[in-house]
């Protein structure tokens, strides 16, 4: 999965970027696009490329057209041989792997028929999505509708996927909003993978056995996000430290556990004949 950081015309803060290009490397992510449009663009990219393992990536065409935008005041007058795809044919040429990123908006019963035929007309080249977001009413909480539209489209195909974070459409996005971005679409892209490949499943039996017995130190061991579960768990920590404060005593898995050591004692065995 992919994070993107990058200053705009109103907000520059190299310091800032920085620290994005941190967190999403701290939280996971595989790659970052570096996307500023304001500021001194070789500088921003300069700084986050020193700051981060990632391997990082840019848009040629946004300095174009903030270059071309600032020298003429029309962006009209952005030069031709950035519209076309000759860009990708020579990268072709010298033997370069080449991705096709594909929209951000995709309806949900949509986005297989999308993958699918951006498969078939590129010869299976490798598609990069933004999410792709399904529904365009969930401004501020962005993140969670193109997780939605992510799981889907990794489910289908989709190589690499984009991150959304809280703040898109809306924002440029902070250091929280890229952390909760990345997480967000870490947990996505992991439901499509699961789908995918069942064989990759056996963390999320883990994580459900040691649920089920309530080991919690061992569901955090297993668990994609710990620090937030312990942080939660302990926030309302329950009398009896065996279970959740969600049902207290009540909780399904502490009597069924019950009736099992009960079982297990032979206190209570059921059997059938034959």
């Amino acid at each position: 999965m992919n994070a993107s950081i990058g200053t705009s015309s109103d907000i520059c803060d190299i310091e800032m970027e920085v620290r994005k290009a941190r967190i999403a490397e701290e939280e996971g992510a595989d790659t970052l696009m570096e996307l500023s449009a304001g500021g001194d663009l070789d500088a921003v990219r300069r700084a986050v490329i020193a700051s981060t393992n990632l391997p990082v990536g840019t848009v040629p065409l946004y300095q174009a057209f903030k270059e071309t935008t600032a020298r003429y005041a029309n962006p009209g007058k952005l030069d031709p041989e950035y519209l076309n795809c000759e860009l990708a044919e020579l990268g072709r040429e010298m033997g370069c792997q080449m991705m096709v990123e594909g929209p951000g908006h995709v309806p949900l019963d949509e986005i297989a028929a999308n993958i699918m035929l951006e498969k078939r007309m590129s010869g299976n080249a490798p598609y990069y999505v933004l999410g792709p977001i399904p529904m365009d009413t969930g401004a501020g909480y962005d993140h969670i509708a193109a997780a939605i539209g992510a799981a889907n489209s990794s489910r289908h195909g989709a190589d690499l996927v984009c991150y959304i974070t809280p703040a898109e459409h809306l924002a440029l996005p902070n250091e929280q909003d890229v952390r909760e971005g990345v997480r967000a679409t870490r947990l996505a892209v992991r439901v499509g993978d699961i789908a995918k490949y069942p064989e990759r499943r056996q963390s999320e039996k883990t994580a459900a056995m040691a649920r089920r017995d309530m080991r919690w130190e061992d569901l955090e061991d297993a668990l994609m996000f710990p620090d937030a579960a312990r942080s939660m768990r302990q926030s309302r920590m329950p009398e009896n430290k065996k279970t959740c404060t969600m049902c207290g005593d009540f909780c399904a898995m502490k009597k069924g556990m019950e009736v099992f050591k009960d079982d297990m004692k032979g206190e209570k065995v059921y059997c059938r004949k034959g």
